[in-house]
């Protein structure tokens, strides 16, 4: 095994070469001044000179994750938009298959005072509900990447309703056509 206390002193060293060139892309810098001391042509690689930073920083984050996110689970009930999928009617039991280490769904987080995901989805699975949240690809470079759910979708009595309204909170409740019962935080 190579020795892990190189490489706080390697990305110090980085640094100070990037400083003293802060126009270069992390690409340049390193085909400029590591891998071929600046020289140019057939012995450097175009995509890694001309790789904006961006990119390259994405590549680092989905490199690094403890595991792939599971977006192929959401396509059925989702819409892309931008930067993140508007997902809406997910079963509790696909829900369950997106449970995992980030940037998937984690059983035990809460959002904007909700109860946690696994809450939520073992709620939807008591009363015959589905969950409706939204999905912020890894790819879309942004930190904050996750699947996370804000509203659930019951079907239950109004007393029922009622009474889980009281314990959980929610910012809006309403009952929908179909008569489910919808909880959402925000």
């Amino acid at each position: 095994m190579r020795e892990p206390n190189r490489i706080p002193v390697i990305c110090a060293e980085l640094q100070k070469l990037w400083q003293k060139y802060p126009d270069q892309r992390l690409g340049q810098i390193l085909e400029n001044y590591i891998f071929n001391s600046g020289q140019r042509g057939d012995k450097t690689s175009v995509a890694l000179f001309y790789q904006e930073d961006d990119i390259t920083y994405k590549a680092m984050i989905k490199e690094n994750m403890p595991e792939k996110q599971k977006l192929e689970l959401l396509k059925p009930y989702g819409e892309y938009d931008k930067d993140y999928f508007h997902i809406g009617k997910v079963p509790p039991e696909v829900a369950e298959q997106l449970y995992g280490d980030w940037p998937n769904l984690s059983a035990e987080e809460s959002f904007n005072n909700s109860p946690t995901m696994k809450e939520l989805v073992d709620l939807t699975k008591q009363y015959n509900g589905t969950l409706s949240g939204y999905c912020i690809p890894v790819e879309s470079g942004r930190e904050d990447a996750r699947i996370s759910f804000d509203a659930i979708y019951l079907k239950c009595t109004k007393e029922e309703a009622q009474k889980l309204k009281r314990k959980y909170s929610p910012d809006e409740f309403d009952r929908k056509a179909d008569g489910s019962y919808r909880f959402w935080w925000d």
